[in-house]
């Protein structure tokens, strides 16, 4: 069994970008549809693995694998499945040499 035939999910990824409010002039965060049906398998998280960025702590919920998505990062991307949004906490080089990624993510409330 080759590793896409395993990806029976899919999701979207969304890019933020920011926009300032005419009225206001405060900045706001703007998220929009990068990739749509990304194949991917996703799973739930048990492992109480816990991250912090930008002085946030995330848990970790679920666990997502790809196919290498050389753009993504934690920073600019999030994740769309089904009707759940995913912040990316964490990507590993899963298979190595670029095979495939592990995303750890935590569910937006």
């Amino acid at each position: 069994m080759s590793f896409a035939s395993m990806l029976r999910h899919t999701c979207t990824v969304q890019k933020c970008t920011y926009t300032q409010n005419a009225t206001t002039l405060e900045m706001g965060e703007s998220w929009a549809n990068y990739a749509t049906g990304v194949k991917c398998l996703i799973n739930a998280y048990s492992g109480g693995r816990k991250d912090q960025r930008d002085d946030v702590v995330y848990s970790i919920t679920h666990v997502m694998f790809v196919e290498t998505l050389s753009y993504l990062n934690w920073k600019e991307y999030r994740i769309v499945y089904g009707s759940d949004t995913y912040t990316i906490v964490g990507i590993e080089d899963a298979g190595g040499q670029s095979h495939h990624q592990e995303l750890f993510l935590s569910l937006v409330k």
